[in-house]
């Protein structure tokens, strides 16, 4: 991932839920696509508020870390006997 595909992520994806979540803090972490100044220039022309200086060596203080073990989980127990399956059930999670 680099600074031009995590911003068209950002965009493309995720624009919309920063406007419907206002009173939200964006939180990611300290990899180089994240920390780009192109990314942290539309973060704040989008008025995104974010966490800087977030350190990417936390797990036990990241709360997306959480998630992805959840998502493990929940992934794990289905049928992912090959990618097209594997894929159907990242997408439904």
């Amino acid at each position: 991932m680099n600074q031009n595909n995590y911003l068209e992520l950002l965009c493309g994806v995720w624009l919309g839920s920063f406007e419907m979540c206002n009173a939200t803090t964006f939180m990611h972490d300290g990899v180089p696509c994240h920390r780009a100044k192109s990314v942290l220039i539309w973060l704040h022309a989008c008025q995104i508020d974010f966490l800087e200086g977030w350190t990417p060596n936390s797990p036990n203080l990241n709360p997306k870390e959480n998630i992805w073990s959840i998502m493990k989980r929940r992934i794990e127990r289905r049928d992912i006997s090959d990618i097209m399956k594997l894929r159907m059930a990242i997408k439904e999670e």
